[in-house]
């Protein structure tokens, strides 16, 4: 590998499929972007979102996405053992679902549903140390029941993020990142991109970006999002299912170092919120540099080139959760200040 590039792509195409067939690829090039696991001898299907085209259609589509489920034979279970987990809890499938009913509750916007799912994590992480699991059906069926008689609305309401403080540590994990391993060349024209919509110049400070962050995501972001949070939610509930959110994998986990954290749900939790919050604030910045003009395509390809920079790099988890947890970040609730809105700014 010379940079990021397959070293057999040839004028954009593999040249191995087109000079020997599709049968002489590899595992992992005859698979992607599909990503297959297997919970509980049943095999969930979703995409990679750093695949372009794979990022257009999960993201397209306005109505709710739906999972794809088949019973795995001995031969599919032999084939995917690396990937199975969650076996022999009977909770964990009614926990998940409840989890991604609630990412695609449409009556809050997307930044609301990641509050509710941090509580869910919380309580699902407390379970797991304690042992208890037998208080799994009850907890679930409690949440469900206060979400739908809106009893979290009150607290929802008054969750709100400063624009200033926000983007400012979004920077910090973004340049943290591109520190660690090569960064894609279409991340960083889009970083470049998101950087002009912010009218970053040498000198500027946090708190005047941060006004024109706000301002961006008031008079364009905002707009379009009301008509189209659907990306957004197809995005987090793609990245649950690809991710077996918030259990994981043993075989990610390990390759992660989950495996050897205290509690890996809330790291979990940590984790997925610390994508989205990047790759919203990098759509708010395009949305400031294209105006009225920003639109699906201009989602679609921040989406994938923010995956492939973020999702692909093994070393990033750790140092999110190190980051963070130098400012005092380490629970669910800290992240509210990554993912919530924060009001219209007065102009």
């Amino acid at each position: 590998m010379n940079g990021s590039e397959c070293p057999f792509i040839s004028e954009k195409l593999c040249s191995i499929q087109q000079r020997l067939g599709e049968e002489f690829l590899s595992k992992t090039c005859a698979t992607y972007p599909r990503t297959i696991n297997v919970v509980d001898d049943m095999m969930e299907r979703s995409l990679d979102l750093s695949c372009p085209e794979a990022a257009r259609l999960v993201l397209s589509d306005p109505n709710p996405a739906q999972l794809q489920l088949a019973a795995v034979t001995n031969l599919e279970a032999d084939q995917d053992k690396k990937q199975t987990a969650i076996k022999g809890s009977q909770y964990a499938r009614p926990a998940r679902d409840l989890i991604l009913s609630i990412l695609q509750d449409r009556k809050y916007p997307v930044s609301k549903r990641l509050i509710l799912v941090g509580h869910v994590c919380d309580k699902l992480s407390e379970i797991a140390q304690n042992g208890t699991e037998i208080t799994i059906p009850k907890v679930l069926n409690g949440f469900a029941c206060a979400i739908n008689a809106g009893m979290f609305n009150a607290h929802l309401n008054q969750c709100s993020a400063d624009p200033a403080i926000q983007l400012g540590l979004v920077l910090e994990l973004i340049v943290s990142r591109i520190k660690l391993d090569f960064t894609p060349k279409r991340y960083l024209n889009l970083h470049q991109e998101f950087m002009e919509g912010l009218e970053f110049k040498t000198g500027s400070t946090v708190g005047e970006l941060g006004i024109r962050y706000a301002e961006a995501c008031d008079r364009y972001y905002a707009p379009f999002m009301h008509g189209h949070e659907y990306m957004m939610e197809h995005y987090l509930v793609n990245y649950a299912y690809k991710r077996m959110f918030p259990f994981g994998s043993s075989a990610t986990n390990q390759l992660l170092g989950l495996d050897r954290i205290d509690n890996p749900i809330v790291a979990q939790y940590i984790l997925m919120a610390t994508h989205y919050a990047i790759t919203r604030a990098v759509m708010i910045g395009l949305a400031g540099k294209y105006k009225s003009e920003f639109g699906v395509d201009h989602v679609i390809r921040c989406v994938q080139s923010c995956a492939r920079m973020l999702e692909h790099c093994t070393s990033y988890p750790a140092r999110v959760l190190e980051l963070l947890s130098s400012k005092g970040i380490t629970n669910t609730a800290g992240m509210a200040i990554l993912t919530q809105d924060f009001r219209a700014v007065d102009r």
